[in-house]
């Protein structure tokens, strides 16, 4: 789509799950970034993401995730 109608007019979205162990109170971030890292691998940036999780994602991990992704955090 993006090559059809050019790199300014669509917006990609990601679903990602951000898992977290319970037995540890653990957030997981690696599975998206390694999701995203996929995406671009063949050429797609996220604009933003929708992650996925059965609690909140506090804001320290939202902006280890905006870092690795190269996606905004408010994004």
């Amino acid at each position: 789509m993006g090559l059809e109608l050019g790199s300014n007019k669509p917006c990609y979205l990601h679903l990602t799950l951000v898992p977290i162990i319970k037995s540890a109170g653990e957030i997981k971030t690696k599975p998206t970034q390694h999701s995203v890292k996929e995406l671009r691998g063949i050429g797609i940036q996220p604009d933003a993401l929708l992650c996925r999780s059965d609690r909140p994602i506090p804001d320290d991990e939202e902006e280890k995730i905006a870092l690795f992704t190269n996606v905004q955090a408010r994004a």
